[in-house]
């Protein structure tokens, strides 16, 4: 277990109902607390996470972190292709690698066209 009671966590924003998370089922009723910031108020016998005296049990697969945890944003198209220019994805990353191929291509557009941007104010 991750957390103790007391601790405030992060709910993940990205579940979906009737999905099995560490062996517990999200159902549709939980939804409503995706992206919301819980205290744990308790453990359960399980060893699941009692949250905000909710009637449902949450595992650590549902928590994205503790609330005081700067969570890192999600890299933006430009930014993948960088990476993927500079050979920092792999290839255990989830996306695919004729996406790679063309998000460098976006990626090196940009490039260029900042390049004769600042060619022009010169």
């Amino acid at each position: 277990m991750k957390y103790k009671v007391g601790q405030k966590v992060k709910i993940r924003k990205d579940q979906m109902g009737y999905t099995r998370y560490d062996n517990l089922c999200f159902v549709p009723g939980m939804e409503k607390y995706c992206g919301t910031i819980q205290p744990i108020t308790g453990i359960t016998d399980d060893g699941h996470y009692e949250i905000n005296d909710l009637k449902w049990a949450f595992s650590d697969a549902m928590i994205e972190g503790l609330a005081d945890e700067p969570t890192r944003p999600e890299p933006s198209r430009l930014e993948i292709a960088a990476m993927a220019m500079k050979g920092i994805l792999s290839r255990t990353d989830t996306i695919p690698p004729d996406c790679v191929a063309i998000l460098a291509r976006e990626y090196a557009d940009a490039l260029i066209k900042e390049c004769e941007k600042q060619e022009e104010q010169k």
